[in-house]
């Protein structure tokens, strides 16, 4: 071997020895990186820990999966660690999937909207998921982020040949959510749509199950644009001071269970008598909510008919040509000769499975009344002939299956102009251990005239409680005698419902719910599940929710018309309070009224007087702060060594304080003190 030679081999040697050295270095820099992470996993330090569990996603670290399920089942926000235990691979998803069955919502939740991350193996779990009402949209979004490989796995499911979740034996609502699942695939889920079908044709199946069917053969066969109801109003023709009915007719591509239609008819032309279910598809259905409202403003009337109401009734099923249902219309004495157009200017349809219609609603053609002369009137304009006689408005009989009619009552008179405040729904505040079934929470009615009815909308987030139901018994509603209350039952699982309640006005039967302050009103039953954290409140909120959405308002008689009158309700929130409070309570909190200075008579003449209380309260310990709420709205952050408070330029009310302790960043549960309407 020559002298270059040697060189040249000695310094290949040496080049591949380096290679061989670095790779082995960084063959041990991994392991070495993986232990020094999982060792700052037991930092107290939150940017250090969440720089390591990163680090170790990043490095897809098995080593760790256990270590990191121990942090996750101590943090009570843990949700920011999930993805990263999804992302070490199949092995973290596995981890994650045996962590949830320990009923810790937030926990769940999370787990489930990360696993659409990982690949067809994890359908079984989201498909258990879907039964559940806090986690069923994540775990939809998660199926379809894993693709069409998810289909086949959702179809058996589907089929009812997989046990969805041995935790819950709401069976339907299973199903109906892997429907859902199933629709979020469009195109790609053809293979779904002979199963899916069969399920949306089958009256014998769940109503929710039914539902979501139609809208995932909507999706999946393109035909979600299409209208699900095209409505038609059929010319009418009459004399004036004469009765004709007026027929709603329908196309319908999906089961209905409700449906409001606001009527525009003029109102020197026409105006609406009664709502006839009698013959139409509607009576065959079985409806035991029908109401029909005047609208004094505009003319016309508003239709309201619920087939949930007060137990569920099977729905209005597809078809063409459907007569939905008929008004009859008191056509006026002075009604001119001509056309005078009848149209529909709000329309909220809502199916099977709490699918509202509303976007999807054709009107054909605009109605028409065609009002001919009084027999014997001529050209020229003489007296005309006596027409037939009018019927006298009276209140009308109660509907029910043999007399399935809702007629307007007559103006009543005397009345005092209405008040413009005062009208207060709000929910109380109840306490419930985790786990608790049936806790009810109380809602409160206030009205300084009385009232031919109310609503409103109430929600409670699904992920931190159920509704169960709502109820009268036992609550000032029913003591009155209540001519029909309807609540939305197909939203209970979304957290929501809306809810109405009608006295005396259709019904000689009722009388009309009198003035009053702080009436208990209905009663709403709430299920805790047990992973509730004690020392935490769920809020009660009162508002525009439900599907149709609800609106919280008061009925009244117009003083002036005769018509009945919306009034825009004020509404104040309540909550549950879980387990014991996290800071000691406010304790002996009360009120007494005080002089205010714009009453005083030194003080020159202004506006009219308002007024004022003084709130005192006992104090239990040390507080930093105590925030005060005034009709659900925060009024101050006062010194926690106060125990009082003075509140200046009322008006009578009523109105509601609660008072929160805060103990660094800690609130601790209100003291509540109620101003009755008058004091």
């Amino acid at each position: 071997m020559t002298p270059g030679n040697g060189r040249r081999v000695a310094l290949t040697s040496a080049i591949l020895g380096a290679i061989v050295l670095g790779a082995a270095g960084l063959a041990l820099q991994t392991p070495i990186q993986e232990q020094w992470h999982i060792l700052r996993l037991g930092s107290t330090d939150g940017k250090v820990l969440d720089e390591a569990v990163a680090s170790l996603a990043d490095l897809h670290s098995r080593r760790a999966i256990p270590r990191l399920m121990e942090l996750i089942r101590k943090e009570t926000e843990p949700s920011r660690w999930v993805a990263a235990v999804c992302r070490i691979g199949p092995e973290g998803a596995k981890a994650l999937v045996q962590a949830i069955q320990e009923n810790r919502l937030d926990l769940r939740a999370a787990t489930f909207k990360e696993l659409g991350s990982s690949g067809p193996e994890v359908v079984p779990v989201l498909v258990a998921g879907l039964r559940r009402v806090n986690t069923r949209n994540t775990a939809v979004d998660s199926l379809a982020a894993i693709g069409p490989r998810a289909i086949p796995g959702l179809l058996e499911a589907l089929g009812g040949k997989t046990e969805l979740d041995s935790v819950s034996n709401d069976r339907p609502a299973g199903r109906a959510g892997v429907a859902t699942a199933l629709g979020r695939f469009g195109a790609q889920a053809q293979e779904a749509l002979p199963l899916l079908r069969s399920l949306a044709s089958d009256a014998a199946q769940d109503d929710i199950l039914r539902g979501a069917a139609v809208e995932a053969v909507d999706r999946i066969a393109g035909t979600a644009s299409l209208p699900a109801v095209d409505l038609r109003l059929p010319p009418v023709e009459g004399e004036p001071g004469g009765e004709v009915v007026l027929e709603i007719r329908a196309n319908l591509r999906a089961p209905l269970k409700q449906y409001v239609l606001n009527l525009d008819i003029p109102k020197d032309a026409a105006r609406a008598v009664q709502a006839i279910s009698e013959g139409t598809a509607t009576a065959q259905a079985a409806p035991q909510g029908i109401s029909l409202s005047p609208e004094s403003a505009r003319g016309g009337a508003q239709l309201v008919v619920d087939l949930d109401a007060p137990t569920p009734r099977p729905p209005i099923e597809p078809g063409d040509d459907i007569l939905l249902m008929k008004v009859l219309l008191k056509i006026a004495p002075e009604a001119k000769s001509g056309d005078h157009p009848i149209r529909i200017l709000r329309m909220d349809f809502v199916s099977l499975g709490a699918r509202s219609l509303t976007g999807r609603i054709l009107v054909a053609g605009d109605g028409l009344l065609r009002v001919r002369p009084r027999t014997g009137e001529n050209s020229a304009g003489e007296n005309p002939a006596p027409g037939p006689p009018a019927p006298q408005d009276g209140p009308g009989k109660p509907a029910g299956p043999g007399d399935p009619t809702m007629a307007v009552g007559p103006p009543p008179t005397g009345m005092a102009p209405l008040p413009k405040a005062g009208f207060v729904l709000w929910a109380g505040e109840a306490r419930a251990e985790p786990g608790a079934a049936s806790v009810p929470v109380k809602i409160y009615a206030a009205n300084p005239v009385e009232v031919q009815g109310f609503s409103f909308g109430l929600r409670i987030d699904p992920a931190a409680a159920r509704m169960e139901k709502l109820s009268i018994e036992k609550t000032a509603s029913e003591e009155n005698g209540i001519e029909r209350f309807m609540f939305q039952r197909h939203v209970l699982e979304n957290g929501e419902t809306a809810a109405g309640f009608l006295f005396g006005a259709f019904s000689a039967e009722t009388k009309p719910f009198p003035a009053g302050s702080g009436r208990h009103v209905a009663t709403v039953l709430v299920a805790v599940p047990p992973g509730a954290l004690p020392g935490t409140m769920i809020p009660v909120q009162i508002g525009s929710f439900g599907e149709p959405p609800g609106s919280s308002i008061f009925t009244v008689r117009d003083p002036k018309t005769g018509g009945v009158l919306s009034l825009k309700a004020e509404v104040r929130p309540g909550l549950i309070a879980i387990g014991a409070s996290r800071v000691p309570e406010i304790v002996e909190a009360a009120f007494d009224a005080q002089k205010d200075a714009a009453a005083d008579p030194a003080v020159p003449p202004g506006p009219a007087p308002s007024r004022a209380l003084r709130l005192t309260w006992k104090n239990s310990a040390p507080y930093d702060a105590i925030r005060i709420e005034r009709d659900g709205k925060t009024l101050d952050e006062i010194r926690g060594n106060l125990d009082s408070l003075r509140d200046a330029g009322l008006d009578e009310g009523p109105h509601r304080y609660r008072l929160f302790p805060r103990v660094g960043k800690a609130e601790g549960f209100p003291a509540v003190v109620e101003i009755p309407a008058r004091w």
